[in-house]
């Protein structure tokens, strides 16, 4: 995704750290899968890590899209 201008986001935007910031946390956690709910919320950590690494690509993508 772009800005408004259509330019790419530069890593520097305040979103995209803070999505960087998000990821870092997320692999830092460890689950203790012996508490109850706890694989539950780490298989949602996993999936909300690869939101928001998609979306950070999304941001500050450079290259045209692929043609498929």
């Amino acid at each position: 995704m772009t800005n408004k201008g259509g330019a790419p986001v530069s890593d520097d935007d305040p979103v995209v750290h803070a999505l960087r910031e998000l990821v870092e946390a997320l692999d830092r956690r460890t689950a203790p899968v012996e508490r109850l709910g706890e694989t539950r919320i780490a298989l949602e950590a996993v999936a909300l890590r690869t939101e928001a690494v998609k979306r950070i690509e999304e941001l500050t993508a450079l290259r045209p899209l692929r043609e498929e």
